[in-house]
């Protein structure tokens, strides 16, 4: 989640149950932040165990064929303990940021409907009513939001043409397949330029930042390195990027913004990498080119940006213009070529003051795939764990810190008798019941 915190602290692994807090001790956003990981792990934990991974109450997202449309009924829905809650009919099509290849539907290939279900963070610059005008609406604290999207995933017949008809059983066990990947792994460390091994931790500061960050690294463009296409890319924050500007207006390649950054450190420069970011951007996980800030207008709020947006010019749900702080190394897009290694010293990329990560080669990597490094003055280093290789403390590899995606079959879409028809695949509890499964 892009805000401004100190660090993230929770980790399930540690077996905490709470926070305690204690008198006359300072108070951390991170500790308040744990106690909500921690409460909701517990609760999200207990309604997989007592009834399963995915699940609707009653008639809760039944889905009802329409004219090359489906409806999906309200309700609730539990994925991994997720709710996932809809208020009233929903048309499958009108699904705010509905992938264009959902849209088109191929009358040879049977479909998977499934949910796939997140949380974001929300601030008060993508929904102005977080704000307290008694306060002159200054930003206080954020939100976690559960959003969800029902998708499509096909499933291509056989050289038999068998598959066209697919059980329940079948379609759970493909979708956990077929939506299965090589997590990508980082390793990050802080080093001195000087130093003869450049990727053993010293016990000597490294870190050369005159501030406390919470670095975040992003996967901007998808893909794997053993392909042919589809290079994965990452972009950079030092601020974990929660430096967000509101958006009022676009004009060619002229936005107008409701504030230009309470400070400098928190403003727009000439030369900055930005990414006008909505709802439905996010949705559909796109990854459009960045672009550079080539003039700032203070007086105006407004900033001239080195393209113009085309079809993003119109206004959208929480459309906010978000910084990145990378300039070395940065393509003609604004982001970075991801580079793999196996050997500690090859293919690192030193982010800035010392920070230096490196990818571990064969993950598949996906827009919005994201590390948290924090970095602390104190100690002139980051925060990650280590490793002990032969007697030499390395920095250990991570798998994403997020964005988690969780996923639950709803039901099979296919052609028949010359009509689309659909089979409820939905696991159902009746209120106070036991989970039926088809």
């Amino acid at each position: 989640m892009k805000g401004d915190f100190t660090r993230d602290t929770f980790d399930r692994s540690r077996h905490y149950s709470r926070v305690l807090m204690q008198q006359g001790r300072v108070q951390l956003d991170a500790d308040w932040n744990e106690q909500g990981a921690l409460m909701l792990h517990q609760l999200r934990s207990l309604a997989m165990d007592l009834v399963g991974p995915a699940w609707a109450v009653g008639n809760g997202f039944q889905l009802t064929i329409g004219d090359n449309d489906f409806t999906i009924g309200p309700g609730r829905f539990y994925v991994d303990g997720i709710a996932c809650d809809l208020v009233e009919d929903l048309s499958f099509l009108a699904q705010p940021g509905v992938r264009e290849a959902d849209r088109n539907w191929n009358t040879d290939t049977p479909y998977l409907v499934y949910i796939d279900a997140w949380e974001r963070l929300v601030t008060a610059a993508e929904d102005e009513r977080l704000r307290e005008v008694a306060l002159g609406g200054a930003d206080t604290a954020a939100r976690a939001q559960v959003v969800w999207q029902v998708r499509l995933l096909p499933v291509p017949p056989d050289a038999t043409g068998a598959g066209r008809v697919i059980a329940c059983s079948d379609a759970r066990v493909r979708l956990r397949e077929d939506l299965l990947r090589t997590l990508p792994v980082l390793y990050a460390w802080a080093v001195d330029d000087a130093a003869d091994a450049p990727c053993e931790i010293s016990p000597d500061s490294s870190y050369r930042g005159a501030e406390n960050q919470l670095y975040r690294v992003e996967i901007h463009d998808p893909g794997a390195l053993d392909t042919a296409s589809n290079a994965p890319t990452f972009k950079w924050s030092r601020d974990n990027g929660s430096v967000v500007f509101p958006v009022l207006a676009v004009t060619g390649s002229t936005v107008t913004l409701a504030h230009l950054g309470r400070d400098e450190r928190s403003g727009l420069t000439e030369g900055d990498w930005v990414e006008l970011v909505d709802d439905p951007y996010l949705y559909q996980e796109r990854h459009d080119g960045l672009l550079r800030v080539m003039a700032v207008d203070e007086e105006q709020m407004t900033v001239t940006l080195s393209g113009t947006l085309g079809d993003r010019a119109a206004s959208a749900p929480g459309r906010v213009l978000r910084r990145w702080d990378q300039r070395k190394g940065a393509n003609d897009h604004g982001v970075i070529a991801v580079k793999e290694s196996t050997a500690p010293g090859q293919n690192a990329f030193m982010l800035e003051d010392g920070v230096t990560i490196r990818f571990e080669p064969g993950g598949q990597y996906r827009t919005g795939d994201y590390w948290l490094i924090p970095a602390r003055t104190a100690t002139g280093d980051v925060e990650w764990p280590r490793a002990t290789v032969n007697g030499v403390v390395l920095p250990a590899g991570q798998e994403p810190h997020g964005v988690v995606h969780h996923y639950g079959l709803l039901g099979v879409l296919a052609w028949s008798n010359r009509a689309w028809g659909l089979t409820n695949c939905r696991c159902t509890v009746p209120v106070g019941g036991l989970a039926q499964c088809p």
